[in-house]
C-alpha cells in the first residue's frame, strides 16, 4: 500500500503482486497516469487506483503490466471511457485481465451529457478472459448494437447499476447472440433513483460505496491517521468474492447442470430501485433462466401488481432468495408463491402487510423478514405452518404487535417458540395501557394469570349454577309426583277460577231463589238450556 507518492516512479519491489495506490484508503493524486510509475514492478497482478483524481492515461500504458489480472479505476470521475480505452490498448498484452472495475469514471459536466458504450470502448475485451466487469454509476443510457459481439463469453459478473439504460435493439441482440451465456451475476438495479446533474457527481460515490460494504474512511486532510493492516482493507473484488461465496454462487457453488446444457447461467439477478414496468419486462426476458436463485426486486412499487394477482415469479422455480422489501405491498395472495417450492429466504420489510396466509405454500422457508409492516398477530393456522418449518427464523421488529389478553394464544406461542424470533429485544408490542414492551421482557406467566377470570367470579358462578340446578330438580320432582293426582287438577282449576272472576250468573235477570250448579266448561251450553227450561 502506497500513500502520497503521487506520480513518482515506484522503487523496485521484487515480490510485489498487489498494489493499493488508492485515495480511498489514503492520499492519492495522479492527474496523468503513465507507464513510468510501474516500470520497475512489471510483475504486479492486482492494481487499485480508485479515487486518485486521474484525468488522463498514457495510451498503451498498461503494456508494462502484462500479468495484470485485477484493475480498479473507479471513482476517477473525470477520467471517462475514452481515456481508459486508450490506456488498455496494449497489443494483446491484457490476456490475463480477469476483473475490471470502472464504477463512476464519468463526470456529467466534464463530458457534457450522458454516456453510451460503443464498440471502441470494449473492443479490447475480445482478447481477454474477463470475468468481472463493473460500470456502475456512469450515466450510461445506451449500448451501441455493434458493441455487443465484443463482450467476452467468459464474463460471469456484470454490474450496470445506477445508470439510465433505455430499452433498445441491443437487448434483443444480447439474447439472440447468447452474449451473456456464462453470466451468473447480473446487477441492473438503481435505474430509477435521482440522476439530477446537480447532485449526481457529488452523491454518486456514496451510492456506489454502499454497493457492498463500508470502506475505511479518511480524515479531511486525505491522510489516514490510524495505521491498519492489509487484512483490514477490503477492496471491491475481495468483497465481491466474499458475497459470491456467501451466496454459494459459481464458482463457489455446486452446479447441478452442465454449463453446456444451459441456455444461460444467471444465478443472481438484481432489479431493485426501478419502475414496475421495467421490472416486468426484465422478468419476462429472464423467465427462462433455469438457475436463477437470487432475485432482488426491492423498492419497485410492485404492491399494486401483486394485489391484482399478477404472478411475477411464477416461472422462477429455482429461487432460493427473494427480496420484495419496500414495494408498498398491502396484501399477498395465498398462492402467489406456489411455484417457489425451494424458496429459503424471503424479505418483505418496509411494506404494509397485515396478513400472513401466503406463508402456507412455502414448505422450505428458513428465514422471513417482516419488519416494518402492520402485523398485529399471527393466526393459529399460520403458526401451525411455521411450526412445521425446520430451522425457521422470523424477524418482526417495528410491527404494531398486541400483547393483551385478546392476543394471549399468540403470546403463549411466542414464549414456547422464542428461538424462532430474530432480534426479540427489538421487537415491541403494546399492552392494554398502550405501553411498549419488548418481547423478551414480557412476563408471559403473569399475563396468562391476569387474563384468567378472578377466583370470586368463579365461586359465584358455581354457586349460582348449583342453586339453579336444585330448583330444576325440585320442580321436575313435583310435576312427576302430582301429574296424575286430583289435587293437582284441583289446584289448576281453583287458580283458573280465581283468575276468571269466580261464579258467573246465567243471565242478567233477577230470580227469587239461587241454585248453584257445578259443571265442566265444555258443558256450559247444556246447563244453561236445562236450568232455564226445566226448572
Amino acid at each position: 500500500m502506497i500513500d502520497g507518492l503521487y506520480d513518482k516512479q515506484l522503487p523496485n519491489i521484487s515480490r510485489l503482486s498487489k498494489l493499493y495506490f488508492s485515495g480511498q484508503y489514503g492520499r492519492c493524486r495522479i492527474p496523468y497516469l503513465t507507464s513510468l510509475i510501474f516500470e520497475n514492478n512489471t510483475q504486479i497482478q492486482s492494481l487499485y487506483l480508485s479515487n486518485c483524481s486521474i484525468i488522463t492515461i498514457q495510451p498503451g500504458m498498461f503494456k508494462v503490466l502484462p500479468d495484470i489480472q485485477d484493475l480498479d479505476l473507479s471513482w476517477n470521475t473525470k477520467l471517462g471511457f475514452t481515456n481508459i480505452t486508450n490506456g488498455l490498448k496494449c497489443n494483446n498484452t491484457l490476456k490475463r485481465l480477469k476483473r475490471l472495475n470502472m464504477n463512476s469514471v464519468y463526470d456529467y459536466y466534464k463530458f457534457n451529457g450522458c454516456s453510451a458504450l460503443g464498440k471502441e470502448n470494449i473492443a479490447y475485451f475480445n482478447d481477454t478472459d474477463l470475468e468481472v466487469y463493473s460500470i456502475a454509476g456512469n450515466n450510461i443510457v445506451h449500448v451501441e448494437d455493434d458493441a455487443i459481439p465484443y463482450f467476452p463469453k467468459t464474463l460471469k459478473y456484470l454490474s450496470v447499476q445506477d445508470n439510465m439504460l433505455m430499452y433498445g435493439k441491443y437487448v434483443d441482440e444480447i439474447f439472440e447472440r447468447g452474449t451473456f451465456r456464462n453470466l451468473v451475476y447480473f446487477d441492473t438495479s438503481k435505474m430509477f433513483i435521482s440522476h439530477t446533474p446537480n447532485n449526481f457527481i457529488h452523491n454518486n460515490t456514496n451510492r456506489i460505496l454502499k454497493l457492498l460494504t463500508e470502506y475505511p474512511q479518511t480524515e479531511d486532510t486525505d491522510v489516514n491517521l490510524e495505521m491498519f493492516t492489509r487484512f483490514q482493507v477490503k477492496d471491491y473484488f475481495t468483497i465481491l468474492d466474499d458475497r459470491l461465496r456467501k451466496l454459494n454462487i459459481t464458482p463457489y457453488g455446486n452446479n447441478s447442470l452442465n454449463i453446456s446444457e444451459r441456455k444461460n447461467n444467471i444465478e443472481y439477478l438484481d432489479l431493485s430501485e426501478n419502475m414496475p414496468g421495467i421490472v416486468q419486462v426484465s422478468l419476462k426476458l429472464f423467465e427462462h433462466s433455469p438457475v436463477i436463485k437470487f432475485l432482488n426486486v426491492s423498492n419497485n412499487f410492485l404492491g399494486y401488481q401483486l394485489l391484482n394477482g399478477i404472478s411475477l415469479f411464477y416461472k422462477y422455480k429455482s429461487l432460493r432468495v427473494l427480496d420484495l422489501s419496500r414495494n408498498s405491498i398491502t396484501h399477498l395472495l395465498d398462492g402467489i408463491f406456489e411455484n417457489q417450492i425451494h424458496l429459503e429466504q424471503l424479505y418483505l420489510s418496509f411494506n404494509k402487510i397485515a396478513s400472513m396466509t401466503f406463508l402456507k405454500a412455502l414448505k422450505n422457508l428458513h428465514y422471513l423478514d417482516l419488519s416494518y409492516n402492520q402485523i398485529i398477530s399471527i393466526p393459529s393456522d399460520v403458526r401451525s405452518s411455521m411450526n412445521n418449518l425446520m430451522y425457521f427464523t422470523i424477524k418482526l421488529p417495528s410491527n404494531p404487535l398486541n400483547c393483551t389478553c385478546y392476543n394471549l394464544d399468540f403470546l403463549q406461542w411466542v414464549k414456547k417458540f422464542r428461538v424462532k424470533f430474530q432480534n426479540m429485544q427489538e421487537t415491541k408490542c403494546k399492552n392494554e395501557y398502550r405501553l411498549n414492551l419488548t418481547l423478551d421482557k414480557v412476563n408471559y406467566d403473569q399475563l396468562h394469570s391476569e387474563c384468567l377470570p378472578p377466583t370470586y367470579y368463579i365461586l359465584i358462578s358455581v354457586v349460582s349454577l348449583c342453586i339453579f340446578a336444585f330448583l330444576i330438580i325440585v320442580s321436575c320432582g313435583l310435576i312427576y309426583r302430582f301429574k296424575c293426582h286430583w289435587n293437582l287438577r284441583y289446584l289448576f282449576y281453583m287458580t283458573k277460577f280465581k283468575l276468571t272472576g269466580g261464579y258467573q250468573p246465567i243471565d242478567d235477570r233477577e230470580y227469587d231463589k239461587d241454585v248453584f250448579v257445578s259443571y265442566a266448561n265444555e258443558d256450559r251450553g247444556f246447563v244453561l238450556i236445562y236450568s232455564m227450561y226445566k226448572f
